[in-house]
């Protein structure tokens, strides 16, 4: 549960930094998904927050890097993509989409793409899908599939299928979602950056025996945002029935009273522990927390190996 909460901190900080505070339109997502990850990078910026997470990537030479990055290929994943929404069915990253919606410089992606071994371009339609190896052995599953939907929204997912009824859903001839989950409860709130909704959780989380929790949960909906001072972290997890909801609350409970005693290597997990509050109502279990961004900023600066990023040029 440590680690989990580190992840949080830190992980969905730096994600949020790679991706116009709009709304997530669920007509973009297949019908086919069970969960759904909208990142409003714009709003993240602006928020204490991002400012905290540039300031640390500048002290450990990344914004450097990720500058000298746009001027080869043709964008800033920090400061030129406006939003980020990827969505999949279960556990299975082939499965999986990747939205990114900025400003590109299109003939430079494609030269780069162009670099990498055994890549062709093919038309699906009016579209032109590029495909490339990533990695370094001979896998199928090694192969990419991406493609400009538009020239200021690329498209990427590792299976070809998958990537056609993409198009297919923006073209509107394939079905998009009619989850409530996704079209209700996402971006309800205009401070929010980071939002995760999922559905059926058990087609998600699989066989993981630590992911025993979440199989006992249907919907999970995931708020990360920052107000006028606090940053702030919504969870919503609905049970598959009440007594489940008070069992998990129990366990959830118990992780956050260890956590809060366990806290001296790391004071500000402690702090974010004892600050964290839970409840149940009938059969959904509610996570609140608000802190400071300077808790942010404590956590992040004590782990300087979570920002590294491999800026590895295809063949390297």
């Amino acid at each position: 549960m440590k680690e989990v909460i580190i992840a949080l901190v830190v992980s969905t900080s730096f994600l949020a930094g790679f991706a116009t505070g709009r709304p997530l339109e669920s007509n973009k997502i297949s019908a086919d998904a069970n969960w759904v990850a909208w990142i409003d990078c714009q709003q993240f910026l602006k928020s204490g927050i991002g400012q905290t997470l540039k300031t640390e990537l500048a002290k450990q030479g990344v914004e450097e890097r990720l500058n000298n990055f746009a001027l080869l290929f043709g964008f800033n994943p920090l400061t030129d993509v406006r939003d980020i929404m990827l969505y999949g069915q279960g556990n299975d990253p082939n499965k999986s989409v990747v939205m990114l919606e900025g400003k590109f410089d299109k003939s430079k992606i494609l030269t780069f793409l162009g670099m990498y071994p055994e890549h062709k371009q093919f038309d699906y339609g009016t579209i032109t899908i590029q495909q490339w190896r990533q990695g370094d052995n001979d896998a199928s599953d090694d192969f990419k599939y991406g493609c400009f939907y538009q020239d200021d929204l690329i498209i990427i997912s590792s299976d070809l299928p998958t990537l056609e009824n993409a198009i297919n859903v923006l073209k509107g001839t394939a079905k998009n979602t009619s989850n409530e989950v996704f079209r209700d409860t996402l971006l309800q709130n205009p401070n929010a950056f980071i939002e995760v909704a999922a559905a059926n959780l058990d087609r998600l989380v699989g066989s993981k025996p630590q992911a025993e929790v979440l199989k006992q949960a249907e919907q999970l909906v995931v708020v990360i945002g920052q107000g006028e001072e606090n940053v702030f972290v919504n969870v919503d997890l609905k049970a598959k029935s009440q007594e489940t909801a008070e069992n998990i609350s129990k366990l959830l409970n118990g992780v956050l009273a260890w956590l809060s005693l366990a806290g001296k290597d790391e004071p500000a997990l402690s702090t974010i522990a004892q600050t964290m509050k839970l409840s149940t109502y009938s059969d959904t279990i509610q996570v609140r927390l608000e802190i400071k961004p300077e808790l942010i900023q404590q956590v992040i600066s004590s782990r300087p190996e979570d920002l590294n990023i491999d800026l590895k040029l295809p063949g390297n």
